[in-house]
């Protein structure tokens, strides 16, 4: 899989890894692109948590969590892959479940309805782009 091609083309592994990559930088344009929508455009404020806790969301956390999240998401796919035929299926089941259950955070956490809406959207933007690009940019490698 990992052999030299001397004509100029990439080799399959090389390939896999510059895909993989483009789907975190494309995850994280996405979630930049949810959030500019949102928060500048439509004027959402948004805040996670109350009081002292709260935490105002800027460009920077939405730009670096999803290649954060999706560079984890990377590594456990690898392992499963290596581990065997099913690695990539259980890899999904695994993402689709994360990715639900990171859902409770905006639900409990977000002090208005817009920011609600706006986190649930930036979160499952970054989610299926992570889930189905990451997987697709293996096949037929």
């Amino acid at each position: 899989m990992t052999q030299t091609i001397t004509d100029g083309r990439i080799r399959p592994a090389r390939a896999v890894r510059l895909r993989r990559t483009g789907t975190l930088v494309g995850a994280a344009i996405l979630a930049l692109a949810a959030w500019t929508i949102s928060s500048p455009i439509l004027g959402v404020d948004l805040v996670a948590g109350a009081g002292p806790s709260a935490q105002h969301i800027g460009p920077a956390a939405v730009a670096i969590v999803p290649i954060m999240v999706g560079g984890a998401a990377w590594v456990l796919l690898a392992v499963l892959e290596k581990a065997g035929s099913t690695g990539r299926r259980i890899w999904q089941i695994v993402g689709w479940i994360f990715l639900a259950a990171s859902l409770a955070g905006p639900i409990t956490m977000s002090t208005s309805f817009g920011a609600l809406i706006a986190l649930i959207v930036m979160h499952l933007v970054v989610g299926v782009a992570l889930l189905l690009g990451l997987v697709s940019a293996g096949r037929n490698a």
